[in-house]
């Protein structure tokens, strides 16, 4: 966003002219990249709040220019906003220096024309962003989207894989040190959760006043609750108004994902619910197929399909409940699904499992459905029998929560004042 100098003759008071640059790291894979980076973006734009997107790519794509060039041209489609792209080395040693270097480069257009540049970084870039302050004292504002805490996906990944040789070791370390730094040197850190909060305050002494919530929120233009939509969904998928159906949506062949709990309780409930149906929303239908083998039983009550998350609310619509069951890890325990918010959004009762971000205990106390623990996932007999009897959940009234404070809408009065300080718009 371009901005004047303004002199406000009853305040005499200079309005500063600033410059809004996103980096963005990860990689376009559709949901999440559209719904967290690209949808944000837009939103700001039609707010007065325009970014630069600057994508960042691994060197290592240099070698796989096509696979860049798709990614890039993917990205344009969607976004008037994308303004350029860089390669980065692994941020550790003199490396950093490179990219700290290539981003002056790239800055160097904006430092004469603004008075400030606010760089929002999805990448952890602390030590560029910190020696990119000194080249340029009081031109540059750095806040930092921490949405997870790094080093704890690390060490999961590692004791799931059973992988706890010295590399795996080192890059753990190397990530905690980044973590740091980065946490260090951003002005302002947006957390998706109350609990990464705390964990960042606990593990790393962040100070508490850089923190700002802001979770993995979603859009109520698309996920909404509508009487109409979900019979005629239900219709279509052959569902009757006696049948209770339970919906997952998202991965299945990564480690995080908890497909054995997820198939248990489809067959638990099944056994305790003749009209019982399952519903699984995932670009993973080998995984799904391999899983319904294993599972014969099933076969006959799921229906399993790829949908783009354009259109994934009437699906939510159609069904009971909602399916978000996590492991209880502290790398889940700082998280902020997007699934929650799409969930309630459309009316949707949640069965999630204990310790998901704030959202377990959020479910909990206004009563958005069941909280799970892991013991009950383990073995379905210690279930509360109360979830497979006739709940009357308002749909209406979840759905209204859900709009109150689980949108995009919600946040964003907050998101732009933070944006705007001591910014005019032209």
């Amino acid at each position: 966003m371009e901005s004047v100098k303004n002199i406000n003759s009853s305040k005499n008071l200079t309005v500063k002219k600033k410059k809004f640059v996103y980096l963005c790291s990860i990689s376009y894979d559709g949901t999440v990249y559209k719904t967290q980076v690209i949808d944000w973006l837009k939103l700001y734009d039609l707010n007065g709040i325009t970014f630069d997107l600057l994508q960042i790519f691994h060197f290592r794509l240099h070698y796989n220019p096509f696979l860049m060039i798709k990614q890039i041209k993917t990205i344009r489609k969607e976004t008037h906003l994308l303004k350029g792209f860089l390669y980065f080395f692994p941020s550790k040693n003199f490396l950093y220096i490179i990219n700290t270097l290539v981003l002056y480069a790239l800055f160097l257009k904006y430092i004469f024309r603004y008075d400030n540049i606010l760089v929002l970084s999805r990448g952890m870039y602390g030590r560029e962003m910190n020696l990119l302050k000194k080249i340029f004292p009081r031109k540059i504002t750095f806040y930092y989207d921490a949405r997870a805490a790094s080093a704890e996906e690390n060490k999961y990944l590692s004791n799931k894989r059973n992988d706890f040789s010295r590399k795996r070791a080192d890059i753990i370390k190397y990530i905690i040190d980044l973590e740091n730094r980065t946490l260090q040197s951003a002005d302002k850190i947006f957390v998706v959760s109350e609990k990464l909060k705390n964990y960042f305050i606990k593990n790393y002494n962040t100070p508490k006043y850089k923190f700002f919530l802001y979770p993995c929120l979603s859009d109520s233009n698309k996920f909404y609750y509508d009487k109409k939509l979900r019979a005629n969904t239900r219709k279509d998928l052959n569902y009757t108004e006696q049948d209770i159906v339970y919906v997952y949506a998202g991965g299945l062949s990564s480690s995080w994902h908890v497909t054995d709990f997820i198939f248990n309780f489809f067959n638990y409930a099944s056994q305790k619910q003749g009209n019982a149906k399952f519903l699984i929303l995932s670009r993973d239908t080998v995984s799904i197929s391999k899983m319904l083998e294993n599972n014969p039983d099933l076969k006959n009550k799921v229906i399993f399909m790829s949908v783009d998350n354009e259109i994934i609310g009437k699906y939510y619509n159609a069904s009971d409940y909602g399916i978000l069951f996590r492991e209880n890890s502290i790398m889940n325990n700082v998280a902020s699904p997007t699934k929650f918010a799409e969930y309630l959004l459309c009316g949707l009762p949640v069965l999630i499992s204990e310790g998901v971000g704030d959202y377990s205990d959020f479910c909990k106390t206004n009563g958005l459905g069941f909280v799970i623990n892991e013991d009950q996932l383990k073995d379905n007999s210690l279930l509360d029998p109360g979830i497979f009897q006739s709940n009357e959940f308002n749909r209406d009234h979840i759905s209204a929560i859900g709009k109150k404070f689980l949108t995009k809408e919600s946040i964003l009065p907050k998101v732009l004042e933070l944006f705007n300080t001591d910014v005019a718009s032209v």
